[in-house]
């Protein structure tokens, strides 16, 4: 039996109290940048469903409520409970909790019927998940024909400078503050996650095996983190690319 998803759901309940803080600290608050250009890419409008895999506490699937609006509605899927309690409390503060549904769920076996939703997300969830594949999969089974399903992941830096400097904080000293505000084991297997994970190219010939179209990829930063953007098969519909 896989251990990993016993685990990681354990690390991310052990975080959960400080993981918003420490995501805008860590990252110098980019992260915010990339999940708005993640959003971007799911080409929401109002009215339509929404879906964020891997939710968490809830700011992507909060984002996707805003362009949705409140004819629309925003379905986020977690298998950690004390992450969905934090975005519970999110939304609450932000009287959305009409617009959003958030419930517990495995992100290899969603919890939706066939073409169910407009668009779907997943941020920084996808190397945390045992079938990587599957996990693809399952987006592409519950997003409409020609709906976006779109993918952003951290990863290495391309540059062999701006790596190794990356690399020297990401390794030895993020860790380290971490430990000071949280949980140090968490963010030891954070670099660890991402070296081990499959490259954007992988992923793409990931998502295109997963039935998605038109799959491209986006390096942020240089590399330190991607988006990737597929588009879910069937009959023509809309085609988005990649915001700029």
């Amino acid at each position: 039996m896989d251990e990993k998803p016993r685990r990681v759901r354990a690390m991310f309940a052990r975080i959960a109290p400080r993981y918003d803080l420490l995501n805008t600290l860590l990252s110098a608050g980019t992260h915010k940048w990339w999940r708005r250009t993640a959003l971007r890419a799911c080409r929401l409008r109002p009215g339509m469903t929404a879906l964020d895999v891997g939710a968490g506490t809830g700011d992507m699937a909060i984002g996707m409520a805003r362009q949705v609006g409140p004819q629309g509605r925003v379905i986020g899927v977690d298998f950690c409970e004390p992450m969905l309690a934090r975005g519970q409390a999110k939304l609450r503060a932000r009287g959305l909790e009409g617009s959003v549904l958030l419930t517990g769920g495995d992100a290899q076996s969603l919890p939706l019927r066939d073409t169910s939703v407009d668009a779907a997300v997943m941020a920084f969830v996808l190397r945390n998940v045992a079938d990587v594949e599957l996990a693809l999969c399952e987006m592409a089974r519950v997003v409409r024909p020609g709906g976006s399903v779109v993918v952003l992941e951290l990863g290495r830096p391309r540059g062999a400078l701006f790596r190794a400097v990356y690399e020297t904080y990401f390794h030895r000293i993020l860790p380290r503050v971490a430990a000071l505000l949280s949980h140090k084991d968490a963010y030891t297997y954070l670099p660890d996650s991402v070296a081990a994970f499959h490259s954007p190219e992988e992923v793409a010939a990931m998502m295109a095996r997963a039935g998605l179209e038109e799959v491209r990829f986006r390096l942020l930063m240089g590399g330190v983190a991607t988006l990737h953007v597929g588009v879910a098969g069937g009959p023509t519909g809309r085609r988005p690319g990649i915001p700029r």
